[in-house]
């Protein structure tokens, strides 16, 4: 007597592989449609740069405040902040913040520490 699941599960894998290959464009690109949609949507996403402690980054558009610090290691207990366009106030991003909506391209961004939910901390 064989098992039944195993003679299953061969026959759907078996199954699986020849419609994952149809799948493919017959073109040389070699991706599926879903990967092909997606380097698309990479390819037209704007990348905007910045400063960031004096290193030029690249920071895609649409891009949130909390994200840009997880991406560069920067402690959730940090607030970015940046010099108003007039250079006279500094402001402060929210971690919900789009960093591209608040901030002018070519801007320094600064790590500063939050304490006691104000930025800089207290003394």
């Amino acid at each position: 007597m064989t098992d039944d699941t195993t003679t299953n599960s061969r026959a759907i894998g078996n199954a699986q592989r020849p419609e994952e290959s149809d799948a493919r464009p017959s073109g040389s690109s070699g991706t599926d449609g879903r990967n092909a949609s997606a380097d698309e949507n990479r390819d037209t996403t704007e990348l905007v740069s910045y400063r960031l402690e004096g290193e030029e980054i690249l920071v895609p558009e649409g891009t949130a405040a909390s994200a840009l610090k997880r991406d560069h290691d920067i402690s959730d207990a940090a607030v970015l902040t940046f010099r108003d366009e007039d250079g006279e106030g500094i402001d402060a991003l929210n971690d919900d913040d789009v960093v591209t909506d608040r901030v002018p391209p070519e801007t320094e961004l600064h790590v500063q520490p939050l304490a006691e939910s104000e930025v800089f901390g207290r003394r």
